[in-house]
């Protein structure tokens, strides 16, 4: 019982968490392009939280 408690309580997280990130990111790439240089840990940030919930969907 904990234990699914705390995996809906993640995954909720992950879940704002990433709705965040993409809410944030139109702003970041804008700031990025007028600093000429790529966001490196905008696009980790973006691309870590896909890929592990990509890894847990496909396990």
């Amino acid at each position: 019982m904990r234990s699914k408690l705390f995996y809906f309580s993640l995954l909720t997280t992950l879940a704002i968490f990433i709705a965040l990130v993409y809410v944030v990111q139109p702003f970041k790439i804008l700031s990025a392009i007028q600093n000429l240089r790529p966001d490196l840990v905008l696009t980790s940030f973006l691309i870590y939280p896909v890929s592990f919930i990509l890894r847990g969907v496909t396990i």
